[in-house]
């Protein structure tokens, strides 16, 4: 148990100072509370972090953790009179609904007929919801945000162009002035046109976003439960494909328990068992155009998911993409803003298996929005794109703003059991860039953190990033360059805490309780016989002076007989037990023998 830590002087009022007194650091209007409050009270996140996962593990349907992303959203995101969305009782909705909804599902076997009805009734009157919530943006100024914004919020240095990048690159819509002249501010200079585009997402109606999405949520969960309460009631189950249709929104096909194959992309799959392969988005979807919605719900088996398109899996660009699988040893590999991944849009990727699954894909994904994984032996391997020669991964828990005009969001990977691997290479596994916060909590099991730098509890550039691991034998490895196992740069804050087990943190530079340019970093491992290794000076409670300010870095190891590669730690070849030393302005490091009384 982690023992209650008092510090006298608080270094969020330095952090806010900081801010505060710096000229180039801009103000913007998409700034969220909560990650504004990371900054302001670093200490208080150890404890938010814990609150955050108690939400997820009493979470058990697909609208509770919607629920969850929105309050930590906040803002925009929260409904109210001002960005409320009705559907008219007459509308075309409620006709369409009559007309072909009616006529689709009483094609489809009696049996399925409840749930098809809760789930196309809930899609199709989200339609409406999606309208209002992007009804402010034209087709033109959404495929303006695609081509001009999204490859710079995001480092898209990859070569694979998508369908709705090739069709925004016939966009010449212009929204800065002729003659505007590009701002400097500090070292970063800011693109007019870039400026305005941002502004584009101002456009976007959050809360009608927010209702259409718990809508769609909530029909996912009593249709699952539908599905699984007395599934023997189902007959033809041994079919390959049980039904299908097309509908004016996408195409909608119930699979049965054989091992069935699905290339096209759907607005709704549901698949009764079976280990099947799903070649298709599964769950993604790019609303520019129609469809707005896709839904993929796999009830079982050892199911193989590929797909090297965007969005895919569980995510969404302008719109609603949910993939629930309910059991199996799953493989997902998908490419770049996948596994969990929204932009203008929600994605959910809900694994309730047992079973040992591998994640694989690209950037801004596996918790650039939300991924949660009950249980199992898990691999989560973010493959990254090489931008001005460094392979960037930006996922398994990451958060990001667009440095230097907007504000980033919130990232979560929350993975509940089982011994895991993490493997990433530039900004991952719990890190964060500019105003943005990214959370990964691992909850049980002998786990391995494999990352290059910027990464495993790391804060850059005005932003929180935290990682915990709450039991087992652990393995961290960043080796790379500085800036990772609980550490911070410039502003920022990074934690990383492990509470129990015999671990082994193999670090490089600023790391393990390290924090440079007016930071705060925070390292604690509760308990067992660990391993520190770093370069010469290169960590374990550092505090580096800059611009007229100090950095506050904080190391504790609360408990075992540890070993330090710093010689002046282990004094005779000896352990580095019961010592405490000061680095730097304001670095500290603490190793001490608790006892379970002090605890």
């Amino acid at each position: 148990m982690i023992k209650p830590i008092t510090i006298t002087s608080a270094p969020g009022q330095t952090i806010r100072r900081l801010v505060a007194e710096r000229k180039d650091v801009l103000d913007d209007p998409y700034r969220l509370e909560a990650v504004q409050e990371s900054l302001d009270r670093p200490l208080e996140m150890p404890g938010q972090c814990d609150r955050i996962d108690q939400r997820w593990q009493n979470a058990r349907m697909l609208s509770d953790a919607l629920q969850i992303q929105i309050d930590q959203l906040g803002g925009r995101w929260l409904i109210s009179g001002s960005n409320i969305a009705e559907c008219p009782a007459g509308s075309g909705i409620n006709f369409m609904r009559n007309v072909e909804l009616d006529g689709i599902i009483n094609r489809s076997p009696k049996e399925y007929q409840p749930v098809l009805k809760r789930l196309l009734y809930a899609i199709y009157e989200s339609q409406a919801l999606l309208e209002k919530a992007f009804e402010k943006l034209s087709v033109e100024e959404r495929k303006y945000l695609v081509k001009n914004i999204l490859p710079e919020l995001i480092l898209d240095g990859d070569k694979i162009k998508d369908d709705s990048q090739i069709e925004a690159e016939k966009v010449e819509l212009r929204l800065a002035p002729v003659d505007a002249k590009p701002e400097t501010h500090g070292r970063d200079t800011i693109d007019p046109e870039q400026k305005e585009g941002l502004k584009l997402t101002l456009k976007v109606n959050y809360g009608a976003l927010y209702q259409a999405g718990m809508l769609v949520a909530s029909a996912v969960d009593d249709a699952i439960e539908m599905l699984t309460t007395d599934e023997h009631r189902f007959t033809e189950m041994n079919k390959d494909i049980v039904f299908s249709a097309e509908t004016p929104y996408g195409l909608v096909v119930i699979g049965g328990i054989g091992n069935n194959t699905y290339n096209d992309d759907a607005m709704l799959i549901i698949d009764l068992g079976g280990d099947d392969r799903y070649l298709n988005r599964a769950g993604g979807v790019i609303g520019v155009n129609r469809p707005l919605t896709s839904i993929v719900i796999d009830l079982g088996g050892n199911d193989y998911y590929s797909s090297e398109r965007k969005f895919s899996q569980g995510s969404a660009l302008f719109g609603i993409g949910i993939l629930a699988d309910l059991g199996g040893k799953d493989v997902y590999q998908a490419g770049h803003y996948s596994q969990g991944c929204g932009i203008f849009g929600i994605g959910m990727l809900w694994d309730k298996g047992i079973g040992n699954d591998d994640f694989s894909a690209g950037i801004f994904c596996q918790g650039a929005g939300a991924l949660v994984d009950k249980a199992g032996d898990d691999y989560y391997l973010s493959a990254g794109t090489i931008q001005n020669d460094r392979p960037y991964s930006m996922s398994q828990g990451f958060g990001q703003g667009q440095r230097p005009i907007a504000s980033g969001g919130i990232g979560t990977l929350i993975d509940s059991a089982g011994n895991d691997h993490y493997s990433a290479y530039f900004y991952a596994q719990g890190c964060a860039y500019w105003y943005g916060l990214g959370i990964l909590i691992d909850n049980a099991g002998n786990d391995r953190y494999d990352a290059q730098v910027y990464a495993q509890g790391c804060g850059i550039h005005l932003s929180t990033g935290v990682l915990i691991d709450r039991s087992g034998s652990d393995f961290y490895n960043c080796t790379y360059g500085g800036n990772a196992q609980g550490a911070a740069h410039d502003l920022a804050v990074g934690i990383l805490i492990d509470k129990n087990g015999r671990d082994t943190y193999i670090g490089c530079g600023n790391n393990q309780g390290s924090a440079i340019t007016n930071a705060f970093a925070l390292f604690i491992d509760g308990e067992g016989d660990d391993l520190y290794y770093t370069t010469p000076k290169g960590g374990q409670g550092w505090g580096g002076a800059a611009r007229g300010y100090g950095s506050i870095g904080l190391f504790i190891d609360e408990g075992g007989n540890d070993f330090y590669s710093e010689e002046y730690l282990n004094p005779d070849s000896g352990t580095g037990n019961s010592r405490k030393w000061i680095n730097g302005d304001k670095g500290v490091g603490i190793d001490t023998e608790t006892t379970d009384e002090h605890r």
